[in-house]
């Protein structure tokens, strides 16, 4: 669902591929969490061991759910901001990397987005 808000929401033309946005998105998961994906995705790999009920692979996945959530910021942030710039470095003094509280997780699990924005485009 997330990257559908991306795509409704980071595009301000049509034309655009996935990762080819031109528009901070602030709305849904994203106004309470700025990397809502690596979240949720860092987390699959522990679901899956716990499945497995072995104590070497939740070890593993609690690893990998580190070092995923690390480059996320380090990587993510790097890029978000040179495409973004002051933007940006204002999004992220309002909004936490990760964000578990269960409002956050709600407007992340919650209804997906339009096909299309409802605001002005810039």
């Amino acid at each position: 669902m997330t990257g559908r808000y991306l795509a409704v929401y980071g595009k301000t033309g049509p034309g655009r591929g996935f990762g080819e946005l031109d528009r901070l998105v602030t709305e849904g998961p994203y106004s309470c969490m700025r990397h809502p994906m690596h979240f949720f995705l860092a987390w699959l790999p522990l679901a899956v061991a716990l499945l497995l009920a072995s104590p070497g692979a939740v070890l593993v996945a609690l690893l990998e759910a580190a070092l995923v959530l690390a480059l996320a910021v380090t990587l993510d942030e790097r890029e978000s901001i040179a495409r973004f710039g002051d933007e940006y470095l204002a999004y992220r003094r309002r909004v936490p990397a990760f964000n578990p509280s269960p409002h956050c997780l709600a407007k992340a699990l919650g209804p997906r987005p339009p096909k299309h924005s409802r605001e002005p485009r810039r």
